[in-house]
């Protein structure tokens, strides 16, 4: 928008006369939307535009960003009009015809079928009315169907339009309907206002309208928690907690759109260039996309449009940069005709290898003399991620755009076009979005739309939210790929206990020597204690893990009230666990060295597989029980570790969470497999070993028959 004063009309750009009459046919005027009233009607001083023009026409000449060439005296001014929004089936196109025609002071009428209008003040003319007489009473009333409550056609005679440059949704699509839409919830549901007309907003940080009424409409929490409107309650059985606390609602349950949005605005030749999200696709045309993702302010991945900006400035003498307008860009465009080329054979001119963008650096420092508005010439060229400039010697130079403090992009919120639960990410279980070659996390997102070779430059949905390729494969493969693997793996391993039993039986305990009679203590209370808390806090740890990850949410809102209570049951019982770890490292890693005598043991598998020859001699711990002791040790070390990792997501980078999450699965399930063999080994397979872990005591028999070398030192 132009300023107030201005020294030359070289300064201003949009005037607010510009602001109610500037017409193309594919972008109708701002002030088409615009329902009239305020800086439509007075200009900034408070005078109304039409009486103060008619008095003072010499403004028309003067380069007042008001009055500048305006023609406010015969065209009036665009007083508020409530049928915009209050009546249905107000033609706002109709409304766009009168004010391309400068007829602003009938707009509302022809808007709202109160009359015609023939003439153009635009073409010199005076405009006459011929009024809709049907539409009056004798007394002279109008009889107009106004409702309370604006109808969705209405909002989205602006809207609709708007948004889809930014967003690319519709409302009322029907090859995308969004669900609240198909119930027959309407714009104002959840955008309220009072008799003030401050509508309640969502919040979207790329745009800076109205920010102190942010945060103020229905959001998805505000319906799906309370019932409201009827709202079924959320219960998301099969969703991780973390997901809940860290992925926003519209994140899974818009994923995709159907009606292609604007990514690429580049006034870099002059004239304003509008590429698709769904390329070869008019902006406004069916076609599929998805959003891209960023991480908000709250800390939850959003969905958005991640509009590319490809555009030429200054930088003043103050240090900041300042965009060009269209027609301060034209004549350098003109200088280099011929030297900037189609480099992606799309018709349209590419500003992108070294040479091309010097160029025009080049000319905009030649057309840029005399320019009141630049009170030192230095041109830059802005595209992501660099932002270029041609240093003392007129070489080209770059820098990191967000370190130059200028804006390459814009993320336009997306909250519209909402799926069902059914078809909404997720629904299908962790592969919707973990799987290799899902879209979610590889699919390819644009970074440069034109790099030097003229074609874009792209990257994956998880180097967008700053998660490496690698990592995000990783956890990909432990949650998505393996996870119906991991439990056919606990299936074969229960299995195989009961084939062993079945086929092999108890260990020898038929060759235990009957002379030997009485006890012998084999753990002291302080280990007993710690095995008997490490044993406890691992089952709560495998029924929740387990049902986090295989999705039995329903058994844990049964156990705990809800996956989040569950999801901080697992995290404390986990810390209790990764303690227990480190107290019988402490107290057994003497015991755990491997000897000698163990590999005879090894070699036979200590007779667990058929072999009745005789074994060596075992100290308190045989070579089997030490290898499981280590890997205790080594997977509870790692569990615990990654687990505090997990705990604290929120302030680590996401490859870190990532790789920790993958490892953490891995280990978990790797180490209820052993845990089910150990008990087995414990237990069926060692008749009496048991005992020890509850009364700290084995028969005398049974500590010579399997810990020979231990038994001896014990006399």
């Amino acid at each position: 928008m132009a300023r107030k004063v201005n020294q030359s009309p070289a300064e201003m750009d949009l005037t607010e006369w510009d602001f109610a009459t500037q017409f193309d046919p594919a972008m109708p005027s701002c002030a088409s939307c615009h329902p009239g009233g305020g800086g439509m009607e007075y200009d900034r001083q408070g005078n109304r535009y039409d009486q103060y023009l008619a008095a003072h026409p010499e403004l028309a000449k003067t380069p007042d960003g008001d009055y500048y060439q305006s023609e406010w005296d015969k065209s009036g001014v665009l007083e508020a009009d409530c049928l915009l929004c209050h009546l249905p089936n107000y033609s706002w196109s109709a409304r766009m015809n009168q004010l391309a025609n400068y007829n602003l002071k009938w707009a509302a009428t022809v808007g709202a079928g109160l009359g015609e209008v023939q003439g153009s003040v635009r073409a010199g003319q005076v405009p006459v009315v011929t009024y809709n007489l049907r539409l009056f009473n004798q007394d002279g009333t109008v009889s107009l169907n106004i409702v309370k409550s604006p109808p969705d056609a209405n909002c989205l005679q602006c809207h609709g339009f708007a948004d889809t440059l930014k967003r690319g949704l519709t409302w009322n699509d029907p090859q995308h309907p969004d669900v609240h839409n198909a119930q027959g919830i309407s714009c104002v549901s959840c955008h309220p206002s009072g008799i003030d007309h401050n509508f309640a907003k969502g919040n979207t940080p790329t745009e800076t309208v109205r920010n102190d009424l942010d945060n103020t409409m229905k959001s998805c929490q505000d319906c799906h928690s309370t019932g409201y409107l009827g709202a079924t309650i959320a219960m998301h059985y099969n969703i991780p907690a973390s997901h809940l606390q860290t992925i926003a609602c519209e994140t899974c349950h818009i994923p995709s759109l159907a009606v292609a949005g604007r990514k690429i605005l580049d006034i870099s030749t002059g004239a304003e260039l509008q590429l698709s999200t769904v390329p070869g696709t008019p902006v406004g045309a069916p076609g599929q996309w998805m959003p891209d993702y960023v991480k908000e302010s709250d800390g939850k991945i959003h969905p958005v449009n991640r509009m590319i900006l490809v555009w030429f400035g200054n930088r003043n003498a103050d240090g900041h940069v300042v965009p060009l307008f269209l027609k301060e860009i034209q004549p350098a465009c003109d200088l280099v005709k011929g030297q900037v080329r189609d480099d992606n054979g799309d018709g349209l001119p590419d500003v992108n290898t070294d040479a091309e963008i010097t160029a025009m650096l080049k000319a905009l420092t030649k057309t840029l003399v005399g320019n009141p508005r630049v009170d030192k010439i230095d041109p830059v060229y802005v595209k992501d991620p660099y932002l270029y400039s041609l240093d003392g010697n007129g070489q080209l130079t770059k820098e990191d755009v967000e370190a130059a403090g200028v804006e390459a992009h814009a993320n336009f919120a997306i909250s519209h076009d909402v799926a069902a639960p059914g078809q909404a990410l997720g629904a299908g279980g962790c592969k919707d979005c973990h799987a290799p070659g899902s879209q979610f996390f590889f699919g390819p997102v644009m970074l440069d739309p034109w790099n030097s070779s003229g074609q874009p430059t792209m990257q994956t949905r998880a180097s967008e939210l700053g998660i490496s390729n690698g990592a995000a494969t990783f956890l990909g493969f432990a949650v998505a790929t393996m996870r119906p693997w991991w439990g056919i793996l606990l299936l074969l391993v229960l299995l195989a206990v009961v084939l062993h039993f079945v086929v092999v039986g108890p260990h020898w305990s038929e060759a235990a020597d009957p002379a030997e009679t009485g006890t012998i203590e084999r753990f002291a209370w302080s280990e007993r204690l710690v095995h008997l808390a490490i044993l406890v806090s691992f089952v709560l740890l495998a029924i929740t893990g387990l049902s986090i990850l295989f999705g039995w949410g329903r058994l844990l809102d049964s156990l705990f009230g809800s996956t989040g209570e569950a999801t901080l049951w697992h995290s404390a019982v986990g810390i209790v666990f990764f303690a227990g770890v480190l107290f019988m490292a402490i107290r057994w890693w003497r015991d755990g060295l491997l000897a000698k005598t163990d590999w005879g043991w090894l070699r036979h598998f200590g007779g667990y597989l058929g072999y009745h020859g005789e074994l060596p001699p075992q100290g308190r711990f045989n070579a089997g029980q030490k290898l499981y002791f280590w890997g205790v040790i080594l997977g509870g070390l790692g569990l615990g570790i990654t687990g505090v990792l997990l705990i604290l997501r929120d302030r680590l980078p996401l490859s870190v969470v990532f790789v920790a999450g993958g490892i953490h699965i891995i280990l978990a399930v790797i180490g209820v497999a052993a845990v089910i063999g150990h008990a087995y080994l414990g237990t069926f397979a060692n008749p009496g070993t048991i005992q020890a872990m509850f009364t700290g005591k084995v028969t005398r028999a049974w500590a010579k028959l399997h810990h020979g070398g231990w038994f001896a030192s014990m006399h």
